[in-house]
């Protein structure tokens, strides 16, 4: 549990402001969307959670790119 914890601290130590709030956005239009709430508020709500979910993939892709590549990178120095 401890160890838990602790990751879901780092994790939210190294997100930025903006993925922070597209991540809340997000997490708030799924809820919206598993309880088929309507309205023109909820809908838009669910509209700003797939921009924020492309956002979020997109942030995460270039995460796992610059680390891929710089993986890469320590192996090569090694070789």
């Amino acid at each position: 549990m401890a160890a838990l914890r602790s990751n879901i601290t780092e994790i939210y130590r190294r997100l930025s402001r903006s993925e922070l709030a597209a991540s809340i956005v997000f997490l708030a239009g799924v809820t919206a969307a598993a309880f088929r709430l309507q309205g023109t508020l909820f809908d838009f709500l669910k509209y700003l959670a797939v921009l924020s979910a492309l956002y979020l993939v997109f942030r995460v892709v270039a995460w796992g790119r610059s680390r891929l590549l710089w993986s890469l990178r320590n192996r090569l120095i090694v070789a």
